[in-house]
């Protein structure tokens, strides 16, 4: 899955360089791409002006060469996610060329995650979403894949997994809804009883 992610990734990378350079894509090379864990949710290269979920965010680093010189490209894991081409000064060199995913780089992560605990609860509860109310959401490090809500028999990685703890309420009833850092990654609603996302 992720070579599959990574190859996405590299070619959206090869075309968002063409576009902005004018040259053919098939003169993109790639100079080298390697998995990182930036420290943030700017991916290694915040702008000024915005603000960042303070969480480790995997993803990839990847480098390509046009024209005789080198571009660097910063992204997640996911392969339609952010793709942020990197200036010399660890700032986004041309935020407007970033075109598959517009919304994710001004929006925060955890803002677009409660976006998506209100408009599931609100579909399976079939309730108006301005109904739900907000209750908590916390920064969480669950200590395998399953998000903190294994499914009974399933088989999880385990290693550490940044993420989210939502918690949102509706007609007195408090729903719980575990994430990881990708805002468009997994979303569970976990009932904290059984730990199940049932």
């Amino acid at each position: 899955m992720a070579d599959t992610a990574l190859t996405r990734l590299i070619e959206r990378a090869k075309e968002d360089l063409a576009h902005a350079s004018g040259a053919d894509s098939d003169a993109v090379t790639v100079v080298s791409a390697e998995e990182m864990e930036w420290s943030d949710a700017s991916l290694g290269c915040p702008d000024p002006d915005a603000m960042y979920a303070q969480v480790i965010t995997p993803g990839y680093l990847i480098v390509l060469e046009s024209d005789g010189g080198t571009v660097n490209f910063h992204t997640g894991i996911d392969p339609e996610g952010p793709l942020v081409q990197c200036g010399d000064d660890g700032t986004p060199a041309a935020p407007s060329q970033v075109e598959a995913a517009p919304q994710m780089v001004v929006e925060n992560p955890l803002s677009r995650l409660i976006q998506r605990a209100v408009e599931d609860l609100a579909q399976t509860a079939s309730v108006a979403s301005d109904g739900i109310t907000v209750v908590s959401a916390e920064e969480m490090e669950w200590s395998d894949t399953s998000l903190g809500c294994p499914e009974p028999g399933g088989m999880y990685a385990q290693v550490i997994t940044p993420g989210y703890q939502i918690v949102v309420e509706s007609g007195g009833n408090a729903y719980h809804y575990h994430a990881a850092a990708d805002p468009e990654g997994p979303l569970v609603q976990c009932n904290p009883e059984e730990e199940s996302d049932e």
